[in-house]
């Protein structure tokens, strides 16, 4: 996990999950999604495959290991972000949270 602080005020956290497979990280994904689907509300769930890759095709796990497919799910209000996506070429599911009003303060000009 990685952790950003602003004035001892978290601001954002982000999580590693390295899976073995790509059947098992899709599933894997699917999973945090709809755990936090239950939580926070739908999420906007983008699936984009490249050529020759689409989404069902079956070959979902190759375009991910290949780098032909971008895979995340984002929650928005006001004051929070969260977002997880599979990092392209890569058996890895990465999720962040961040609390929007400490972000925007850390990033601030000082």
């Amino acid at each position: 996990a990685a952790v950003k602080l602003f004035h001892g005020k978290v601001y954002e956290i982000g999580f590693i999950f390295r899976v073995d497979t790509g059947a098992k990280t899709i599933s894997y994904y699917n999973d945090i999604v709809n755990s936090l689907n239950k939580v926070y509300g739908e999420g906007k769930s983008t699936r984009d495959f490249k050529s020759p890759y689409t989404d069902g095709d079956g070959n979902e796990a190759e375009a991910i290991r290949t780098g032909n497919a971008d895979v995340e799910t984002l929650w928005v209000d006001k004051s929070n972000a969260i977002q997880i996506k599979i990092v392209p070429d890569a058996y890895v599911i990465m999720l962040t949270f961040q609390d929007s009003n400490v972000a925007e303060q850390a990033n601030a000009p000082q």
